[in-house]
């Protein structure tokens, strides 16, 4: 009766404290937003920032910039035939989706088939590229393409596969908001939504439920850089990638628990509307005279001194590529147009004289040719701050050189529609990087990609045929010296037209808090870079997976060696 008695007292202590157990919650802020709406659809540009790789898991994670193998993911291997005309895909077995249906390569196949039959869901371009996809035996898939294409697999892996079974009865998967969404990442249950705070919990049916350390992640809203660094010093957050004036003194020396990693990024340019309503203003814009007065007039020290509060420096390349791919570039070529993007204010003012671009009534501004207003508006999104000073001191130049210009500051997702509907006359925006200097060019340079569908970064509406068909080239270039002499084409043919206005190199920044996780990149037991926690910064993913709590008590399991790179 002892026994029994103790037994009993046992198992309801076992229970009680299973009930009250707290789940181990990771905080992140993949992006600022002013409010959250619950839209799980991965295809969409107002997709909720937690759906990418935490609900739907990517097929391969190649490291962006890095010579590390690939991390198979969903998919366990990959080959390219000789003409580069067809690809397969081996994808893992024994894979479910988050209701417990099983993952295969029908899922795969019906995805890309969604992006031929619905080309506005096509963010990354697959249906151009795709002649037919085949199911074969074994859980593989060929695709087979319209054109070689040796890059191919890198665009296909940014594409979220999504579940059949699910989404063949979406009538208007266009509109689709996905509330409740079924997926193959680690966190599938949302158990919190509202406008100011999301949570998302473990999938019951993921194919690495042991090497999982993290029960839910938790992405608490920040409408501005400013409301971000008062919860960042509060301890609020344990994971984000932002921009923080002075980060030293607004970030690290609150505690020894808050840590930083900086790296160099992408250019952050002055993008001009090549379309723009006004006919005088387009014409102007499309002289490249106009682009190099423009930008000698700009004072880029202020930029970096005060905008990025000295954490960035001069752009080097006058195509807007990074610093980081410096290997990559010939340096005559470079040196050839750097003095179009340094601070000349004689040279602007001559250039753009040439151009009959001058003040023609004496009111103290520059009118265009036809001696109608030349105004300039720079519109950021509102809240990015590093974005919204940078816009204020280039105003501030340009004014002093003659130009009636005002600093437009709206809501991001305002900024997204106006560009993409070419209702702007200047913006400016950072840009992607990859494992070569090709996505960076091809994003922001392909003609193709001027779409409203497309992400931001060709919004510019620039059309060189030129440019389309080395891009084009470089798909089938299979060497690196092919791949080389091409970059090299593409970044001489873009710093000699000035399409973007490159302002400075950025850094990529990550701060990240160990009073409650350990396993971080960067520190001492690991090698990878820590990395970013945006949106489609897809090795975000194996970041969570290395993550481990503190306090061991609560850990589901021990790792398992190699599960995290696949």
């Amino acid at each position: 009766m002892l026994f029994l008695f103790r037994y009993i007292c046992c198992v309801l202590v076992l229970f009680s404290s299973s009930v009250i157990a707290k789940p181990v919650t990771l905080t992140i802020l993949p992006e600022l937003s002013s409010g959250f709406e619950r839209n799980y659809n991965p295809f969409l540009p107002n997709v909720i920032g937690t759906a990418h790789e935490f609900v739907f898991e990517p097929l391969i994670i190649f490291r962006e910039g890095k010579t590390a193998p690939p991390a198979y993911r969903l998919a366990t291997a990959y080959s390219m035939d000789e003409d580069l005309t067809t690809l397969t895909i081996t994808l893992r077995d024994n894979v479910k989706w988050s209701d417990g249906y099983p993952f295969s390569n029908k899922d795969v196949a019906y995805t890309v088939e969604l992006m031929r039959k619905h080309p506005e869901l096509d963010y990354n371009g697959i249906s151009d590229w795709v002649e037919s996809v085949k199911v074969l035996p074994g859980n593989n898939i060929k695709i087979f393409l319209k054109k070689p294409n040796a890059q191919f697999i890198y665009q296909l892996v940014s594409m979220p596969v999504v579940p059949e079974h699910q989404w063949r009865n979406i009538k208007n998967p266009e509109t689709f908001a996905n509330p409740e969404p079924i997926g193959t990442g680690p966190f599938t249950q949302i158990t919190a939504f509202s406008e100011n705070d999301v949570v998302q919990c473990r999938n019951p049916f993921y194919w690495q439920q042991k090497t999982l350390h993290i029960d839910c992640i938790s992405y608490l809203r920040a409408a501005t850089n400013d409301a971000l660094i008062s919860a960042l010093a509060e301890g609020t957050y344990d994971w984000t990638s932002a921009f923080i004036p002075d980060i030293e003194r607004n970030y690290a020396s609150y505690s020894e628990d808050y840590h930083y990693y900086h790296a160099p990024a992408s250019t952050v340019s002055l993008m001009m509307n090549f379309g723009h309503a006004n006919p005088v203003l387009r014409k102007v814009m499309q002289s490249v005279d106009f682009r190099r007065g423009l930008s000698m007039a700009i004072r880029r020290d202020l930029l970096i001194n005060i905008a990025a509060y000295g954490q960035a420096e001069a752009a080097h390349f006058a195509s807007g590529l990074s610093q980081k791919y410096v290997d990559w570039i010939d340096r005559d070529i470079a040196e050839q147009f750097v003095f179009y993007i340094r601070h000349h204010p004689v040279a602007a003012t001559q250039t753009l004289e040439k151009l009959n671009i001058c003040d023609k009534n004496g009111d103290g501004w520059r009118e265009l040719p036809d001696r109608s207003a030349l105004t300039l508006s720079i519109m950021t999104p509102d809240g990015w701050t590093d974005f919204n000073t940078a816009a204020e001191l280039v105003a501030e130049s340009l004014q002093t050189a003659g130009f009636n210009v005002t600093a437009e500051k709206v809501p991001f997702s305002t900024y997204l529609k106006r560009l993409s509907a070419g209702d702007y006359t200047l913006a400016i925006t950072n840009y992607p990087d990859g494992i070569t200097p090709f996505r960076y060019f091809d994003a922001a340079f392909n003609s193709r990609y001027q779409r409203p569908e497309h992400p931001r970064y060709a919004h510019h509406f620039y059309k060189n045929a030129y440019i389309d068909t080395l891009l084009q080239d470089y798909l089938l270039a299979d060497t690196q010296d092919k791949q080389r002499q091409i970059i090299q084409a593409l970044q001489k043919e873009t710093a000699a037209q000035l399409i973007t206005i490159p302002l400075f190199n950025s850094v990529e920044s990550v701060q990240y808090n160990t009073s409650r996780f350990t396993g971080w990149f960067n520190t001492p037991e690991n090698t990878p870079d820590v990395p970013l926690v945006w949106p489609q910064w897809q090795e975000r993913l194996l970041q969570v997976l290395a993550l481990r709590p503190v306090n061991s008590e609560v850990l589901q399991g021990e790792p398992e060696t190699g599960d995290i790179v696949g």
